[in-house]
Parts: structure tokens; C-alpha cells; sequence
């Protein structure tokens, strides 16, 4: 893989780590005033995360 294209992912997985870190604080701040929807951030900030690793993990099967 070339330096270019280790950039565009590095900065893709950046960007992936972003939406998580702000999905659980959004999750976390809504708790309070509604659960519901906390929750719901919540569960979506976890699923977000097990599919950047299930792609992390794939990406680095096809790279070998």
C-alpha cells in the first residue's frame, strides 16, 4: 500500500473515531433529559464502533 492511500485510510479511521467519540457524548448528554433517545445514541455510538472494527479487521485481511 503507498503512502497516499495509508493517508486516505488514516484519516478516514480519524473521521470514524469522531463520530463515535461525539455519537456517545451526544448518548451520554441526552440521558438525562430523555432516555429513549440516550439510549438510543448509545446503542448506536456501540454499534458504529464494532463496525469500525469489523472493518478494521476485514481491511486488514484483503491488505495481506
Amino acid at each position: 500500500m503507498n503512502a497516499k492511500k495509508s493517508l486516505v485510510w488514516f484519516v478516514v479511521g480519524i473521521v470514524w473515531l469522531a463520530v463515535l467519540v461525539a455519537g456517545t457524548a451526544k448518548g451520554a448528554s441526552t440521558l438525562d433529559v430523555d432516555t429513549q433517545a440516550g439510549i438510543l445514541w448509545l446503542g448506536g455510538s456501540i454499534l458504529w464502533g464494532i463496525l469500525g472494527v469489523f472493518g478494521g479487521v476485514k481491511l486488514n485481511k484483503v491488505r495481506d
